[in-house]
């Protein structure tokens, strides 16, 4: 990882006063309550509503062009998204643009409509239905979040809280890390199998990765904006790098061909050449002409391997016929569907991308369905435990890696074994994936890379609750095994590595449990009580910290010392026996940054949600280039 501590906020002790959580939750619930009502007293007219819509939507992508339809609404996407530019201007103006969260996942939904559709006519749609078809989109995502809530939690008890918050984090986008994390645990992963890559595919995983680094640096540099100049600039320098000789280029020029570079680049990014008639300019386009879409979301494939990218992650239409097949599920957002595993659309020839965003977001689901291909591969070298490359490994070399970094001061061992007397009195031994020692603390670790599927995320009910059982319920589960071997032995012993490690007990104020995950599982792991009254989760394990690995990657960032992160820890345990509830690791943790998380946890507070903005405005505007923009203006 990149060894950088980032600062973090340090205001003086300041006590926080906030609206009782208790008074606040109960205006919430009693508006609830009555939508609630309603839709379950309506539920077969909602439903026929819902399917009418689905019908609406299917009946538009059936009549106008698809292409244009989805160019459409990626111009929607792509005016809802910052990027350099429009950041660099909020933060001189001083102004926050406000930005449609749901413009993304409406993205998705509409490629997953118009790949299960065949056919396609070169009707040309007004703006009218493209802004008809987003906003019946967006209806019915809303719906299905809103009717999940009425199925599952009528009463807005906590019977199937752990099925409803999975649900709605399904239908929603939460990326699992922050950009810079997920290239990080990309490349360190991904690359074992480089040599699998290279045999079955021709090209490895950094191509893969540098190519969709690449989309929106294709699709920008088409239009007339300052940013959209300089990524076109970008384009022909590197044309021009790798064609210093352009004799070729002139004895080949015909008619009104008068501008060799130009000609040259152009012939081979014929995307920025408009209709091709005129050879010597580079045509731009306006963030909203939709009706160019043929060309600004049009990508042009440079040599053999970027061509092999792309055709192994695009769809024809009609590939994506199982989104609608007629059944209860038929249309729904939650629906089976192919395009985040292959996020590009192959029409007439052409590759087209509408969302630069899709294929990274997908990232490691799109790597990982090509490691599938090979069945015997991917179980073996990939899902296993045998060789070092599989991911069960990796993550276990990556939690003691950030966890070094947190502590410096500790030791830190892997394949900690030691016995245990079984429930029929045999001996026998276990194993601690991480075992860490500081000098009056000691960590129990456990990683577990267990990844749910789509089918799991949709089906919820038994299905999910037995896969967190058997992940982060079985991590929980060592860690207290390993807590009571030390606890119950008065020279707990362990053998790591051939090496013999003894835990002085005498030294020891402090253990914690730690369980480090590679799935985000996000609210869910947040709302240790319901995990504990669905059986998937024991009371004695609740005080085991359950984090995934992007998660730890901004903790090991931001504390600043040891003591921050075990001061985080003890507080943290504080907040789970106070019942704070919170939906995300990090706003509880930039609670903590913030130096409000000791008053949330002393008095009856309001939930705790949209803290972690301070994270998203450090990492978002390194992403962007914002900041190293910011002090070249100051200097």
């Amino acid at each position: 990882m990149g060894k950088k501590k980032r600062l973090q906020p340090r205001p003086k002790k300041k006590k926080v006063v906030f609206v009782s959580k208790k008074d606040k939750l109960n205006l919430m619930k009693k508006d609830l309550t009555l939508k609630i009502k309603y839709v379950l007293e309506h539920r077969k007219e909602i439903n026929e509503r819902i399917s009418n819509q689905i019908d609406i939507v299917i009946g538009i992508f059936e009549k106008y062009d698809k292409i244009l339809l989805l160019g459409g609404l990626g111009l929607k996407l792509i005016n809802n998204t910052p990027n350099m530019e429009s950041a660099f201007f909020d933060v001189l103006q001083d102004i926050s643009t406000h930005y449609d969260v749901d413009a993304e996942v409406i993205m998705e939904y509409a490629l997953s409509f118009a790949t299960a559709i065949n056919v396609n006519t070169k009707v040309i749609p007004a703006q009218s239905d493209i802004d008809k078809l987003y906003s019946l989109l967006k209806d019915l995502k809303h719906a299905y979040s809103f009717i999940e809530i009425c199925e599952n939690n009528p009463d807005l008890g906590d019977d199937s809280l752990i099925r409803m918050l999975d649900r709605i984090n399904y239908m929603d986008v939460r990326g699992e890390g922050y950009m810079q994390h997920i290239e990080e645990v990309y490349g360190e992963l991904f690359s074992l199998h480089d040599a699998f890559f290279l045999q079955k595919f021709g090209y490895d995983s950094k191509r893969i990765l540098d190519f969709l680094k690449n989309l929106d640096r294709k699709v920008y540099s088409k239009f007339g904006t300052v940013l959209g100049a300089s990524l076109a600039h970008e384009r022909w320098c590197e044309w021009n790098k790798n064609h210093p000789d352009l004799t070729d280029v002139i004895a080949s020029m015909e008619g009104n061909e008068s501008v060799p570079f130009i000609v040259g680049f152009l012939r081979e990014n014929p995307d920025l050449a408009g209709d091709g008639e005129d050879l010597n300019h580079l045509t731009t386009y306006q963030v909203d002409d939709y009706l160019s879409s043929y060309s600004i979301f049009w990508i042009v494939p440079h040599g053999e391997i970027e061509e092999k990218i792309l055709d192994s992650l695009s769809l024809e239409f009609g590939e994506n016929n199982c989104f609608l097949v007629d059944n209860a599920f038929k249309g729904h957002i939650a629906n089976v569907t192919k395009v985040s595993e292959k996020p590009f659309v192959k029409y007439e020839g052409r590759y087209f991308c509408f969302s630069p965003i899709l294929p990274y977001r997908n990232l490691f689901k799109i790597v990982e369905n090509l490691v599938k291909s090979d069945n015997k591969y991917y179980k073996n070298h990939f899902l296993g435990n045998e060789y070092p490359e599989c991911r069960d490994n990796y993550m276990e070399r990556k939690a003691k890696e950030l966890l070094e970094f947190i502590l410096p001061k500790a030791t830190f061992y892997s394949s900690a074994k030691y016995k245990v007397i079984d429930d029929d009195g045999n001996q026998k031994e276990a194993e601690l994936d991480v075992l860490g020692i500081a000098s009056d603390s000691v960590f129990v670790i456990e990683a577990k890379a267990h990844k749910l599927s789509d089918s799991d995320k949709r089906a919820g009910g038994k299905g999910l609750k037995d896969k967190l059982k058997d992940s982060i319920g079985y991590a929980s589960y060592q860690c207290l095994r390993a807590k009571k071997y030390i606890e119950d032995n008065e020279k707990p012993t362990f053998s790591c590595c051939g090496q013999s490690v003894l835990v002085d007990k005498s030294q020891i104020k402090h253990l914690y449990k730690i369980a480090t995950t590679f799935e985000h599982f996000s609210a869910i792991i947040c709302d240790m009580k319901n995990l504990i009254k669905e059986g998937i989760m024991q009371d004695d394990y609740k005080d085991t910290w359950i984090v995934s690995v992007f998660d730890l990657m901004v903790v090991a960032e931001f504390c600043q010392n040891g003591k921050d992160f075990t001061d985080y820890l003890n507080l943290r345990k504080k907040a789970i026996d106070a019942d704070v509830l919170f939906c995300d690791e990090l706003d509880l943790f930039a609670a903590f940054c913030q130096g409000k998380l000791e008053d949330i946890v002393s008095q009856s507070y309001m939930p705790v949600f949209g803290l972690s903005k301070m994270f998203d405005d450090e990492y978002n505007s390194e992403m962007l280039g914002l900041n190293s923009l910011l002090n070249d203006l100051e200097t």
